[in-house]
């Protein structure tokens, strides 16, 4: 009997010290890491990917005007003389699709205007002379719009999301995701790497002293990330010459537009293709049947129209294609904005498959793979708390998202036959 009471006297230590053992076991094996790969996430801005270089002395600072935007109004290029009507289709029937989700109100779309068969882009934007012209595919719930027809909801939040060309430092992929939650919609808009940006004063004074007015392409788009390190710009919320230039380039250019950028996400695209392969790849609705080019110098059909599963690798090359071929080789295609509304495509239907509440359990894991190519401005838990309740909200049905390549009428602006979009017409 004294053993039996001895042994009711030590259970309750016995507990205590099991349940002590079994709250460090859950700390080590699942609290810690999750908090390792949560702090690493938050920290893991665009400062750690880039390092040190920016040492040119500053030029501009956030409060100036950096563009002239009467070279943006007008509307009709076909009034410019410089215009050249085969340097590149933009002006293409509206990429619409069954599936879509209804434009808000602000938005309207384009008339279709109708343009020549003489394409001459290739995959690098060079020339490859007459191309036979093939009306361009409609992509599944994408619009195509000038960015005058754009306007954001004042409270929405918007992310910056840009994909970098690495081996030119040039911003080829710039999409806005604009999150209202008060309305529960999703904006995404992809805007042309080959918007034309008017510079003037302190910059234009730059580009000239330092002979880059000269080179070809440098007043597009995608080359204020670079230019804005360059010039080592000051003033902006991020603390990336490169980013914050950017940001303020894209909100000058669209001033009706409530474009403010409250957070950016920067993707190293070599690491996009081992994410996809993380998932087990990802399927991809293809608006067209899809013809590549083989050694010989023929074509072949690889993709029918409709879903299909894509590898990491496939998914890459998925996004970058800006080319098209059918049966008889290279036909004609608005090369960027082709390239740009599959890209929107692709992000719709990789976070349909993402973004669900099945994968809430495997927030640590996400969190640790996401922080291998993805760089951001997200900082704070209230901050990342937010969007993951937005995303969850998402993953439930609960916002609707539309898709809009915002792109424009070919110009021709400095008269060295490299061509431009007038972004806003």
């Amino acid at each position: 009997m004294a053993d039996k009471k001895k042994r009711r006297k030590l259970n309750p230590f016995l507990r205590v010290m099991i349940n002590l053992v079994f709250v460090v076991f859950v700390i080590t094996v699942f609290v810690m890491p999750f908090f390792a790969s949560f702090s690493r996430f938050l920290g893991n801005d665009i400062s750690n990917f880039e390092g040190e270089g920016e040492k040119s002395d500053v030029v501009v600072n956030r409060g100036d005007t950096l563009i002239d935007l009467s070279k943006l109004q007008g509307g009709d290029p076909s009034e410019d003389p410089s215009k050249d009507p085969s340097a590149d289709p933009s002006a293409s029937p509206e990429e619409t699709g069954p599936d879509e989700t209804a434009a808000t109100p602000e938005v309207t779309e384009p008339t279709p205007t109708p343009h020549t068969s003489d394409v001459k882009h290739d995959d690098k934007g060079g020339s490859q002379g007459s191309l036979p012209y093939v009306p361009d595919p409609i992509v599944d719930g994408v619009i195509k719009t000038p960015g005058c027809n754009i306007k954001l909801e004042p409270d929405a939040k918007n992310i910056l999301v840009l994909g970098i060309d690495v081996r030119c430092d040039l911003t080829d992929t710039m999409i806005v995701l604009s999150i209202c939650e008060r309305k529960h919609t999703i904006t995404a808009l992809s805007l042309s790497r080959d918007a034309y940006v008017p510079f003037q004063g302190a910059v234009q004074d730059y580009l000239v002293r330092t002979g880059l007015a000269k080179g070809r392409g440098n007043y597009k788009l995608n080359f204020c990330y670079h230019l804005g390190k360059s010039i080592n710009y000051k003033g902006g919320k991020f603390g990336n010459s490169g980013i914050d230039f950017l940001c303020h380039i894209i909100t000058e250019m669209m001033p009706d537009a409530n474009m403010h950028i409250d957070d950016y996400i920067f993707i190293n695209p070599d690491g996009l293709e081992d994410f996809v392969d993380y998932f087990g790849g990802v399927d991809v609705y293809f608006s067209e049947d899809r013809w590549v080019m083989t050694g010989d110098g023929t074509t072949k059909l690889k993709y029918t129209k409709g879903y299909h599963h894509l590898s990491g690798k496939e998914a890459v090359s998925f996004v970058r294609t800006r080319a098209r071929y059918n049966e008889t080789g290279r036909i004609s295609s608005t090369g960027d904005p082709y390239r740009k509304a599959n890209q929107l495509r692709f992000v719709k239907d990789l976070a349909s498959q993402i973004i669900t509440v099945e994968n809430v359990g495997r927030i640590n894991e996400i969190f640790t793979e996401a922080s291998k190519f993805m760089y951001h401005s997200i900082s704070t838990t209230s901050q990342l708390s937010g969007y993951t309740k937005m995303a969850l909200d998402y993953a439930q049905g609960k916002y609707a998202l539309t898709s809009y390549v915002v792109s424009g009428k070919s110009i021709d602006p400095l008269g060295d036959g490299v061509s431009y979009v007038n972004l806003m017409y």
